[in-house]
Formats: C-alpha cells, structure tokens, sequence
C-alpha cells in the first residue's frame, strides 16, 4: 500500500503542480520536451506491488491528461497501454455461486451465535475471513452480510475478527469503487492508441496569401484541382456532428487549416462557434501568417475560450528577408503582431503565441529568436526544418529517420477543403488518404485497418507495418 509520501506519489504531485503553474498553451518544444522526460522518469517508479489500484489509476488518468497537453504522443501510448492492461484485467466480481458460499457461511454463523453455538459462531467467522481475504472480488452477499458479522464478533469479544472485518469491509468498498471507476474510466481509455483522435485538421478554404519557397502551396495554386475550393458549410456541419460521436470526457484538439491561410475565410469565425458549440471539450490552435489579423479580427478571437493556442508563421524577422520569403507587407503583419502582443500583456488574449520559422539551425535562427525575444517577450518562438513534402517542393531532403519512431500523424485526422482525406501533415493534395468524410463517417476514416493495428502495437515507421510512405518521410 503507498502511503501519500511514496515516492510515485510524490513525484505525480510534484509534476502535476508544475503543471498548473505553468502557461500550457504557451509550451514551446523546449517545456514540452523537459515535461515529457518527467512523465518517463515517473513511469520507471511505478511499483504497481506497493500502490492501491484504486490510487494508481487515478494517477494514470491524471498523467494522461499532462501529456495529452504537451502532445506528447509516445506518453500517452503508454500511459494508455497500461491502463487498458489493467482495466481489461478489471476487478473480478463474485459469481453467483460464489455470492451463495459466503451467503451460506453468513447464514451459518448468525444460525450458531442464535442457537448460543460460540464455538461454531467462532469458527465460522475465522473461515468467512478466510474466505474473503483469499479471493478479492465485489460481492453483494459480502456488503449485506459485514453489518451484522462484525456486531456478532463484537458480542463474542473477538477484536481481532472485528478489526480483520472492518478492514475487509474496507477493502470491499474499495474495490467496488474501483471496478466503478474502471467502468466509467474504460470507453476512455486508448483514446489514442485505439478509436478516437488526439488531434483534428480541416481545410476549410484552399487559399493563401503568402508565397512562401519551402510551402508546396505557390505551385498547387497554379496547378492543383483544389485550388480556391471552398469546404460548403454542409460538410463542415457533418463533420462536426460525426466528431460529437467522440466521449466528450476525451481531449480534442481542433486546426481549421492545412496549407492555407485560415483568417481568408471569412466564415472562420462562425466555424469556431460551431466547434464550441458542439464539441465543448475541443481546443482549438491555428497557424497563420498574421497579415489578415487586424485588430478586428484579433479582439473576435480573444472571445473564443476554446482557442488555446495561435502559431505565427514569420519565417523571418528583418523586412527584406520577410518580404522575400513570403511575398506579404511587412509592417503590416508586425503592425498586428504589435496590437497582439499589447493584448497578450494586458491579459485580454488568454490564448499562447508562438512564431515560427522553418529553417535550418544556425545563425539565422539564432538572431531571429534573439529578436523575437526581445522584441514581443510575451511571445514564444520555434522552428521547423526545411521538408521537401513528398517530393512537392524544391527543399533538399532532409534525413531519413533511422532511430525508432512512431508518427504522430496515426493519432490524427486530417481533411481538405473537398472533404478528401489526407494522410498526413506532409500529404498536401491527399494522395494517401483512404476516403473522402462526405460519403463516410470521419472515425471510420479514422480507424482503418492498418493504422489502428499501427496504434494497437505501438509500431514504428522503420517496421514491415508501415506504408512505404511512412518509412520513406524525411519529417525527424
């Protein structure tokens, strides 16, 4: 049994406090990183021998939701294979012939204590002892029959039977708490490895302002059938009647975007009240490239308690190298980066800021989170390597992965503006995909065959498992 200064629980205090204490939707890859490496140190102390299921689970649960937070796949694959471990196990319940033998014994020693037989009342209730440390389950005759068991053992002056019984009583109520929990925590667990997504992308409108090199999308605006294809508000309705199939218990997180400019579609607003509407337990978080986001559209979404977090694509910080990158006004979008970092200060934008660039480590990196440091302090900055998207885009290929790795994007969903599925972050025009969610059910695309086995065993990208495509990513 652990007591409260065990050292697991200690330790899932102490992270959960840190937890709260920080600004979660602000995380940059660094916090989630040094989080992350918490979580695993906590799971090499488990000792499952020593911690009441009842307390383990429950931190399990609350482990699992620190690391759906920080997105840290890999954790909550892990965290989740344990639980559904443990709860398939479940908490055995007696059966009915079972329930009858501790009945009869019951019966027999109410009969002895009655007929003023102490010897057999005495020895009976030894045996009901016996009976119930060695086989622990929920039984309905133990929780009718503890009440007057223990007032007979206590009129017989036999404190020992008295306090194994309250203590067995204990333990029974315990357990009927846990198998409890354990139906209700069940539908829940494996919401990663098994049914439902952790993360949601919807290409509402295939539009962007910017021209940015490393971007497949300059040359799909030239040449891709989806170009300027608006999602009808039809489908985008469907697909959010489809998500209310999710337990509403389970984490969700929501991207009204894949390679395009989201805050172009002037419908976007009314798309997140939709979001809010009916999916209460989903946060929302967006790239843009803030040109759009004027002090207009930036006080609508201070209102959305739902949006968590918002990814600036800036890819660099003096105005020429801007200018040449993405083909945008540089005072305007540091105009409204200005108006947001002002709302950021004074508490109104709750939600985290991060610019972002994708480039290689070096210098240039180094100046640009210097000055986004010193410039918008309320801000957050991270970095992207260059990929060359399947092939879509002139960026040299980076390295094929060679450590094992999973991929993030088996616990995901993602959908283009005509409602196609895409594979993948990197399956810009969806030529992986398995489906178009008009005319199927978006868990359906979800739960194929090969990707839910891939989550069911915990798989890497190296395996036979695997598509070809998956092992051939230079994504790291």
């Amino acid at each position: 049994m652990a007591s409260p200064s065990s050292p697991f629980i200690a330790m899932v205090n102490d992270l959960i406090v840190a937890f709260n204490e920080r600004d979660i939707a602000a995380f940059d890859a660094q916090a989630r990183v040094a989080m992350d490496q918490e979580l695993k140190k906590i799971f090499d102390a488990i000792d499952e021998s020593i911690i009441k299921p009842l307390n383990l689970i429950s931190c399990l649960g609350a482990l699992r939701g620190i690391a759906c937070e920080i997105a840290s796949t890999e954790s909550m694959l892990r965290i989740d294979t344990m639980l559904q471990g443990f709860l398939s196990a479940g908490i055995p319940q007696a059966t009915a012939e079972r329930d009858r033998e501790f009945r009869a014994c019951a019966n027999g020693i109410l009969t002895a204590w009655n007929a003023q037989n102490d010897t057999e009342a005495k020895s009976l209730l030894h045996d009901w002892t016996e009976m119930c440390g060695t086989e622990p389950v929920v039984s309905h005759a133990q929780e009718d029959c503890f009440a007057p068991l223990i007032q007979t053992a206590k009129a017989l002056e036999m404190a020992d039977v008295v306090s194994e019984l309250d203590a067995l009583q204990a333990d029974v109520a315990a357990q009927k708490a846990l198998l409890t929990t354990s139906q209700e925590l069940m539908p829940a667990v494996n919401f990663l490895a098994i049914d439902y997504p952790h993360i949601v992308t919807i290409e509402t409108f295939m539009k962007c302002n910017a021209k940015c090199h490393f971007c497949p999308y300059p040359e799909m605006e030239q040449t891709s059938d989806r170009a300027n294809v608006r999602m009808s508000e039809e489908l985008f309705a469907k697909i959010i009647d489809d998500l209310t199939d999710i337990p509403s218990k389970i984490p969700l997180q929501m991207n009204l975007s894949r390679v395009n400019e989201p805050f172009l579609d002037h419908r976007i607003f009314d798309f997140m009240d939709m979001i809010e509407e009916k999916l209460p337990q989903a946060h929302l978080f967006m790239p843009s490239n803030a040109s759009t986001l004027n002090a207009k559209n930036l006080s609508k979404l201070t209102q959305y308690t739902s949006f968590k977090k918002l990814m600036v694509s800036l890819n660099h910080h003096e105005k020429e190298g801007y200018e040449a990158t993405m083909g945008l006004s540089y005072e305007r979008t540091i105009a409204n980066l200005d108006t947001l970092h002002a709302l950021r200060e004074s508490g109104e934008a709750q939600f985290g800021v991060v610019l972002t660039t994708v480039m290689e480590l070096g210098e240039t990196w180094e100046s640009f989170a210097a000055w986004c440091k010193e410039r918008y302090p309320r801000f957050l900055c991270d970095r992207y390597p260059p990929t060359n998207w399947f092939g879509m885009t002139e960026n040299e290929s980076g390295p094929i992965l060679t450590q094992p790795s999973s991929c993030k994007d088996w616990y995901q969903v993602h959908i283009l503006a005509d409602g196609t599925e895409a594979q993948c972050c990197f399956d810009a025009e969806g030529k992986f995909g398995h489906g178009n969610v008009a005319d199927m059910h978006i868990l359906d695309l979800y739960n194929k065959d090969w990707q839910r086995q891939l989550r069911r065993t915990g798989a890497i990208r190296q395996s036979d498992m695997s598509p070809g495509f998956c092992q051939a990513c230079d994504y790291v």
